[in-house]
């Protein structure tokens, strides 16, 4: 537990905190489980104080004297620590996601056990570091090694120089682009573990960009390539479903919201416009049209369903003139995304409501399994 005293003195200022320091060099700072977090402490004389457990999350580091200080178990979260010196330093079990450890001085420190997801590491001083393990996932889940430990210097070797890919985006960075990178890269290491590739970084201004860094290098140049390719796809597959919801959303702003059925009752007689499982005073429910639907929708490829949807629900956007044409693109997107989850009756009662030009587009432009589960869903 941080100590009171050290912590006022270190709340009114760098400048009062060093002149502390200098005035008492044999006091130990004790400032463990201190919350810190967002606190401006560039050029702040921490060497040898004892930070374990603190919360330092956001916190400005840049150009701090850390040297022999306890960070075990600190929280680092986005702390920046540009130029800061932490030889010597004990960093084991250390939060460092999104750290930024540029031109960071680690040498004859110790940061077994961290979390290095996101870290920016360029230019940084890592010699005779120890280092039995690491984390560099964002879930803190995957141990490197796996089930080793690094040999000696090992960790060094690896680390201290390696071939980095910079992904620009000449439109601009948002918060999405962040998501979609995670999936890419755990994409590419899944169907290629050999690459081991790791996002670094984001940086936001001026060229916004993603640092990654591969430890094969003789597979960078088909990383690089990947990368891009993989990063293009995952935003089609998002367009694809903005336009899916944007048709649902149109197919629901069209219809009521509340759909009454008539319902007549004679005695233990019930009549029901509409569809009905079972009804009466003993109900029960057999040879009901959704069991039909529910057999023909095991006879139909869903995933070639839904692909040929899309393509008609495209070309149904073409030339939709029409509330009745809006309406259907609607039922259509409804069971494309139906489809894509594997509920085929309910794709199929989607087409029930999509009326003949629908089938007559899909015939024209050749989705022949569209046009089937078109039909079958009218009754044709």
């Amino acid at each position: 537990m941080a100590k009171k005293a050290h912590l006022e003195i270190l709340e009114k200022g760098c400048e009062a905190w060093n002149k502390w320091r200098d005035d008492n060099p044999k006091i130990v700072p004790d400032l463990s489980g201190a919350v810190l977090s967002f606190a401006h402490l560039a050029n702040a004389d921490l060497s040898g104080a004892n930070l374990s457990g603190a919360n330092l999350m956001h916190t400005e580091l840049i150009c701090a004297r850390l040297a022999n200080a306890d960070l075990s178990g600190a929280f680092l979260w986005h702390a920046n620590l540009v130029e800061a010196d932490l030889s010597g330093a004990d960093l084991s079990g250390a939060d460092l996601r999104n750290a930024n450890l540029v031109m960071t001085t680690l040498t004859e420190g110790n940061i077994t056990g961290a979390y290095l997801y996101g870290t920016a590491r360029d230019d940084w001083t890592i010699g005779d570091i120890k280092c039995d393990y690491i984390f560099w996932d964002l879930d803190q889940k995957n141990r490197v090694p796996k089930e080793r430990d690094f040999e000696s210097e090992e960790f060094e070797k690896l680390y201290k120089h390696l071939p980095t890919i910079e992904y620009v985006f000449e439109k601009g960075l948002t918060p999405i682009d962040a998501f979609l990178m995670d999936l890419v890269v755990h994409d590419i290491n899944k169907k290629h573990p050999k690459f081991e590739l790791r996002l670094d970084s984001f940086h936001s201004r001026v060229n916004p960009r993603a640092i990654f860094t591969i430890i094969n290098k003789d597979y960078a140049d088909e990383v690089q390539s990947q990368i891009k390719e993989k990063y293009e796809a995952q935003i089609k597959v998002l367009k694809a479903e903005r336009d899916t919801l944007e048709d649902c959303f149109r197919m629901a702003i069209q219809k009521p919201h509340i759909a009454i059925k008539r319902l007549e009752m004679t005695r233990d007689k019930y009549h029901i416009s509409g569809q009905a499982g079972a009804v009466g005073s003993h109900p029960h429910s057999h040879d009901m049209h959704f069991s039909q639907l529910s057999q023909m929708a095991s006879e139909i490829d869903l995933a070639k369903l839904a692909d040929e949807l899309s393509q008609l629900r495209r070309e149904m956007r073409n030339e939709a003139d029409t509330p009745e044409r809006d309406s259907s693109i609607g039922e259509i997107a409804a069971a494309e995304v139906a489809a894509k989850n594997a509920k085929g009756p309910q794709a199929l009662e989607h087409l029930k409501k999509v009326g003949k030009r629908a089938l007559e587009l899909a015939e024209k432009i050749g989705t022949t399994v569209a046009a089937s589960a078109i039909k079958a869903s009218l009754g044709l």
